[in-house]
């Protein structure tokens, strides 16, 4: 993305959209900034690419579950 990446994104979406779970997919293992924003509840989880379909919809069905 230009001008910033994911995790800037959704610090920013966070602020209009506080309510939404967050996932990000990343091309690389993780780093020192997805592991902050896991910890920090920016993103509930994060699926590194390739990635399994099956997974992502397990994760967004469980949050969703969670916000009923």
């Amino acid at each position: 993305m230009p001008g910033m990446n994911g995790i800037e994104f959704i610090k920013k979406a966070r602020v209009s959209h506080s309510k939404i779970v967050y996932f990000i997919l990343i091309g690389f293992d993780i780093n020192s900034e997805i592991s902050e924003a896991l910890s920090n509840n920016i993103i509930h989880k994060y699926f590194r690419k390739p990635f399994d379909m099956h997974d992502i919809d397990v994760a967004i069905k469980e949050d969703v579950g969670n916000l009923i």
